[in-house]
């Protein structure tokens, strides 16, 4: 196996060893090229031009050893990047981990969604550009930019590859880079570096090529040439790469200034540092108040998702926040060396301390509980799953969760309780109203005791619920800005499809974003002037969790579901020694809450990294409720749309396969090989016909053999002729043939196939009578 293994590596490296410093320029020039795009922070997402820069460079390396002529490949590239750029742009294609953990009809569905929105996009794109406006979508941006991108990669190689002209082809390459380096405004290192590599690229073709054409001509030259070569060319790239470094400094009068001050910076900290060491040493100033502690010392403040202004990533930090302990049973505490799965599921709880109702397109203004209506409470005679008695009442879909919290971080006046809460310990604040409409008192306190109503329904309760949204619900829970961008709603029309229920409407969006956009906290805010939901949607390389609630609820509002954002903390760790729940900074959160008339206010967890919460329950059993289900999946497309995408799929499939099938091929052949293997075709054919030589006939004996008798086949004469004159010159002559030459060969050959047939026929007919040629 070892010895197999070691021919294999000796194998991969002598196909490859030619070509190695070559590909590892043109790697470092593609470096410099994506990370100057990324940059230059053009637009939110930057990777598709990243991917754009690497992917025309390989496929160009492949193609430029292909046999495709240059206009098949100038085609290829336009249709692939083309391709590429809008499935990247348009989030079409999942996540390779994500499809292999969904049924395929979810992730068609998905594909379906997000295919026909991309292509409301390009509609939109060039309708806006007929009516001679300014397309807001950067969209257009990116596949114009990421086009200009992929042709200068896959110039670059084919160029140097295929042509072994490295000059022409960093043209391309580096006026991309210099423009964006101007505009951008970053600094001239890059340009630097690139200057190095196009140095070092361009003498390394120019030795490739001087090698092929004394290998052609058969001239002997020492191996240690390119050794000796290579190191004069990289002591030239680096001297000038150098010398138009400092050029800057040196020669203007700017550099000298700021070489100046250089010095002078670097004077000044080293009579500080000698002041230090030496001189006498003046204490440090004591905190006001001398030892005592400042108030912040106790701790960092309970912060929350910032939602007024979308685009600051929650807290990340692992400070204690408080302590909730509940009377929901505790999970089972886990037994060292064994691992089992709790048999009686803690539900989710989220610790909610402020509401969002309206939408203002870069965020969200927050509720005034004081003056919002209650749950309310249904009279009924039974007490089914999910009706809870209360003092002689019976509240449906709900049921008490009492709640003791201990705040350790600071705080205002803000305090957190799950869900409705309806009732509080004297002196504790909470911005909700109690069951009586009356304003509970305020004081920030750190300690109190809660009870509340928290969720406890199925899908078929809340499918039941009715749709007629009470005055004060409707008019403030539907609000959207009038300048909502229109493929926000068409999208969320797309996601919800035929749902007839606003629960149905509210899961399909929930799973939705959950199995689209990908959980990340570096991400650039949105840009000034453009919808921070849109944004979210189209733009954004993934977002958190008040990018996932906000578009939430503004897709489920487009489609005439009530709902809010709530924020506050996830449940937090379970700590077995306190019995309580441990929250820190990093579990603050924003979610999502849509209204049931009859039921309130049920939370949704859209956010990807969140664990979904579960109302499905099989032909809604009860005793299944809070059981762990899979999500529900997204609807599958209308049929045609179906067969649209597996016939585009299968398409490209046979492209790819085509392609690799092509690129089997040798590598282009030269000139030389290509005239030599004419003559040997000539050869074979008039073999068939009968004129035949033992394999030491010369090509002139041949000729001077078989003229008399081609005498009366014309072209066919001249084809062989001309064949025999340019294998000669392949063969002796230090300058073969041109490609012109031969193209202009085989293009008389093809056309002698008249001749060829008549003296196949005739020797044919030689034989059946008897007869030797």
């Amino acid at each position: 196996m070892s010895a197999l293994f070691s021919r294999l590596i000796s194998w991969i490296y002598r196909r490859t060893a030619s070509q190695i410093l070559t590909w590892l320029l043109l790697s470092a020039i593609a470096g410099l090229t994506s990370h100057n795009l990324q940059a230059a922070n053009w637009v939110p997402d930057g990777s598709p031009l990243v991917k754009a820069t690497w992917y025309g460079l390989l496929l160009g390396g492949l193609l430029a050893s292909s046999r495709f002529r240059g206009w098949a490949v100038t085609a290829y590239h336009f249709m692939t990047a083309t391709l590429m750029l809008g499935l990247w742009g348009s989030k079409v294609l999942p996540p390779l981990s994500q499809i292999a953990q969904q049924p395929f009809s979810t992730t068609l569905g998905l594909m379906n969604i997000h295919l026909f929105a991309y292509l409301d996009r390009a509609a939109s794109w060039f309708s806006t550009l007929s009516a001679g406006s300014t397309v807001q979508d950067n969209g257009l941006f990116v596949l114009l930019i990421g086009l200009l991108t992929w042709a200068s990669s896959a110039w670059l190689t084919w160029a140097v590859l295929r042509r072994q002209k490295a000059l022409i082809g960093l043209l391309p390459a580096g006026l991309l880079l210099g423009v964006n380096t101007y505009l951008s405004g970053q600094a001239v290192d890059g340009l630097w570096l690139f200057l190095g590599c196009a140095i070092l690229l361009a003498a390394r073709t120019a030795i490739i090529e001087m090698y092929l054409s004394w290998e052609h001509r058969q001239v002997d030259y020492p191996s240690e040439l390119s050794w000796e070569w290579s190191a004069a060319a990289l002591g030239l790239g680096l001297t000038i790469m150098f010398a138009a470094r400092l050029s800057p400094v040196f020669g203007t009068p700017e550099g000298w200034k700021r070489l100046g001050e250089y010095f002078r910076e670097v004077q000044t900290r080293l009579e500080s540092t000698t002041t230090r060491l030496f001189g006498d040493v003046t204490p440090p100033p004591l905190r006001p108040g001398g030892s005592q502690p400042t108030p912040w010392s106790a701790g960092p403040p309970a912060e929350l998702p910032e939602m007024q202004k979308i685009g600051l990533p929650p807290p990340q930090s692992s400070s204690l926040v408080m302590w909730v302990k509940t009377n929901d049973p505790p999970p089972s505490e886990p037994i060292p060396g064994m691992s089992f799965e709790n048999p009686g599921r803690v539900p989710i709880r989220y610790w909610r301390g402020m509401v969002f109702g309206l939408y203002t397109g870069a965020g969200w203004e927050e509720m005034d509980m004081r003056s919002t209506p209650t749950l309310g409470c249904i009279a009924c005679t039974a007490a089914p799953y999910g009706v809870e008695k209360e003092g002689g009442e019976l509240v449906l879909g709900r049921h008490l969760l009492n709640q003791d919290v201990q705040i350790e971080a600071l705080h205002g006046t803000t305090l957190f309780a799950a869900s409705i809460p309806v009732q509080i310990s004297a002196g504790a604040a909470l911005q909700y109203t109690g069951p009586d409409e009356t304003p509970l008192a305020y004081g920030p306190i750190s300690s109190y005791s809660v009870q509340s109503w928290v969720t406890r329904t199925t899908d078929v309760m809340l499918r039941a619920a009715s749709s007629a949204y009470p005055p004060e619900i409707a008019g403030t829970y539907l609000q959207l800005p009038a300048n909502l961008p229109q493929r926000v709603r068409d999208l969320a029309r797309r996601v919800v499809g035929d749902a007839a229920t606003p629960f149905d409407k509210a899961v399909r969006i929930q799973d939705f974003l959950r199995q689209s956009y990908p959980y990340e906290l570096n991400v650039p805010p949105p840009p000034n002037g453009q919808d921070a939901v849109d944004y979210f949607l189209f733009d954004s390389p993934g977002g958190f969790c008040s990018y996932y609630s906000s578009a939430m609820v503004v897709m489920l509002r487009s489609q005439g579901v009530a709902a809010r954002v709530a924020s506050g903390y996830a449940t937090g760790s379970y700590d077995f020694t306190r019995q309580a729940y441990r929250v820190t900074a990093a579990n603050a959160h924003a979610w999502v809450e849509v209204y049931f008339p009859g039921y309130g206010w049920v939370e949704f967890e859209p956010t990807a990294t969140m664990e979904r919460i579960q109302y499905e329950t099989p032909a809604g059993s009860a005793s299944q409720v809070n059981q762990p289900l899979p999500p529900r999946p997204i609807p599958p497309p209308p049929a045609w749309q179906s067969i649209t995408l597996a016939i585009a799929a299968a398409a490209g499939l046979v492209l790819l396969f085509g392609l690799a099938f092509r690129l089997r091929a040798r590598p282009v052949p030269s000139s030389a090989h290509r005239a030599e293997q004419h003559y040997r075709q000539m050869r074979q054919l008039l073999r068939w016909a009968g004129l035949d030589a033992v394999p030491s006939t010369t090509p002139n004996e041949y000729l001077r053999n078989y003229i008399p008798i081609l005498a009366g086949y014309g072209s066919l004469q001249a084809v062989l002729v001309q064949a025999t004159h340019l294998y000669q010159q392949a063969v002796y002559s230090p300058h073969p043939p041109s490609r012109e030459e031969i193209n202009l060969a085989q293009h008389e050959a093809r056309h002698s196939w008249a001749d060829f047939g008549r003296l196949f026929a005739w020797r044919l007919w030689q034989r059946m009578r008897g007869k030797r040629i």
